[in-house]
């Protein structure tokens, strides 16, 4: 029976990485489309940073087991908190509580990305040429 249990906890365990993996991309992206959104149109976007609590109920908000939304979102801090494109401060927001915000510091490489795009799949190659320009 323990062999079980283990394997449960491994699968779990992969699973679980998985999908934190694809949780931090799609933080990042947020977090570098608002810091875009900022610079492009600081009316509409008047901070250029994200509370983590809203972002982790924005990304989780399909997952209503808290302790499965705890276990996830520990996750998704370490990475984000250590991604060196990203800066944590505390920052006072509307209503006048102070909240951890992720800021992204990093470059926006021209162009916003929409959330759960890797680049890869937002900028795809062309690899054929037009007829004209291939004789």
């Amino acid at each position: 029976m323990g062999t079980i249990t283990v394997r449960r906890r491994r699968a779990r365990n992969l699973i679980e990485n998985d999908r934190a993996g694809s949780l931090v991309q799609i933080a990042l992206d947020l977090l570098r489309n608002q810091e875009l959104a900022h610079h492009t149109d600081p009316i509409t976007a008047p901070q250029p940073y994200l509370s983590s609590l809203q972002l982790r109920d924005l990304i989780l908000q399909d997952e209503h087991s808290i302790r499965a939304r705890s276990r996830l979102w520990e996750r998704v801090e370490r990475v984000v908190e250590s991604n060196s494109n990203v800066r944590t401060n505390l920052e006072e927001v509307e209503g006048g509580d102070e909240m951890r915000v992720w800021r992204w510091v990093g470059s926006n490489a021209g162009t916003a990305l929409s959330p759960g795009r890797t680049p890869a799949r937002a900028y795809p190659h062309k690899t054929e040429q037009p007829d004209e320009l291939a004789t």
